[in-house]
């Protein structure tokens, strides 16, 4: 039976919905929707319709099979959410085992399958002609954003537990997670130059012995059965763990403020004190760059772990020659998020000068 699920409206769903529904699971908690195909059927798309709230990464089990939701659910339409699921065929093994290395071991085993969409192109439009296609040898994998996959993510940042991974009998490393997309992971890898995996589908690392593992396989990211949900939400991952947002702005925290100490004429004796408030995210603390306005000349850099900083031995500036501070904030990721700050002007004359930026 051929059914146009975006067609049907207001109570006649519910009637629907009894009559012709199936059981599925949405993040391991059963309810009924109706399940029709796409006019992609060769990636296995499908469209769902229920009164079960859905957003992009929803993990969905249907009829035996791992999807994800990869279009963004903004409202409720009609009485009922509607969305797109894409079959997630492959089941990948991360390792996220402790290595000691050395004394050439394993001290603790941590192996987590999941299942992953894979693709050679770099996003999920159903219009092919705006996908990017991926150079040979790269992949991309979509997964949920969920605790696991922030564990998989910092694994990638931690050289104990960074480990590749084994796709159809090819050893691929990581070069990148992107979260842009909210609610789902792409994780980018491409394969080793050896390729040459030494397990049939875990990844470890060549010179540490691994013979007392014992096969143990967490995939508990996609398995509950027999497991009561909980009654409230899972909280969502601890800030710290959330990836900083490169396009977000120093501004986020607050206004950069400097005071002067007038430099002598034809002597480089003058001073500036920058003051900023705190990044929450600047757990590494920041870099800080001195530049000559519109010619951007850096004049000093420095890391620091205040909120402060002075500069002297400054000459003074004037017009075009004015200085510019920029200020990023250092993540654990490494990201940095800048703030710039010009038109700071140094005079020449005695006394003190107080500026604030803008």
């Amino acid at each position: 039976m051929k059914v146009n699920i975006l067609g049907v409206q207001d109570n006649d769903f519910k009637v629907f919905l009894d009559r012709a529904g199936t059981t599925i699971k949405v993040n391991n908690i059963e309810t009924e929707a109706i399940i029709s195909n796409t006019p992609m059927n060769e990636l296995d798309d499908k469209y769902v319709s229920t009164i079960t709230e859905l957003k992009r990464g929803d993990h969905i089990i249907y009829n035996g099979k791992d999807y994800y939701v990869i279009n963004q659910v903004k409202t409720k339409r009609y009485e009922s959410y509607k969305a797109i699921i894409r079959c997630a065929e492959h089941y990948i093994k991360f390792n996220l085992s402790i290595k000691d290395r050395e004394n050439y071991k394993y001290v603790a085993y941590d192996i987590k399958q999941v299942p992953c969409i894979v693709q050679t192109t770099t996003d999920f439009g159903l219009d092919e002609g705006k996908q990017v296609v991926l150079a040979e040898g790269e992949l991309a994998l979509f997964v949920q954003d969920n605790a696991t996959t922030r564990a998989i993510y910092k694994s990638f940042t931690d050289i104990i537990t960074k480990h590749d991974i084994i796709i159809d009998n090819r050893q691929y490393e990581y070069t990148g997670f992107d979260f842009i997309k909210k609610g789902l992971v792409r994780i980018n890898v491409k394969v080793t130059s050896t390729s040459n995996p030494n397990d049939k589908d875990i990844a470890w690392e060549t010179n540490l012995n691994h013979s007392d593992y014992d096969g143990t396989v967490d995939d508990s990211f996609y398995n509950n059965d027999g497991i009561e949900p909980p009654e409230e939400p899972e909280e969502p991952p601890v800030e710290p763990e959330e990836p900083a947002d490169p396009n977000r702005t120093f501004t986020d925290v607050g206004t950069i403020t400097y005071t002067t100490v007038p430099a002598t004429d034809d002597v480089a004796d003058g001073q500036i004190t920058f003051n900023w408030i705190a990044d929450p995210l600047a757990t590494q603390g920041y870099n800080v760059r001195l530049k000559i306005e519109n010619y951007f000349d850096i004049v000093r850099e420095v890391e620091v772990t205040d909120t402060t900083i002075t500069f002297t031995n400054l000459e003074a500036t004037g017009g075009a020659n004015d200085y510019v501070v920029e200020i990023s904030s250092k993540s654990d990721e490494g990201y940095l998020i800048s703030q710039v700050l010009g038109d700071v002007y140094l005079p020449k004359d005695s006394g003190w000068g107080d500026g604030w930026g803008s």
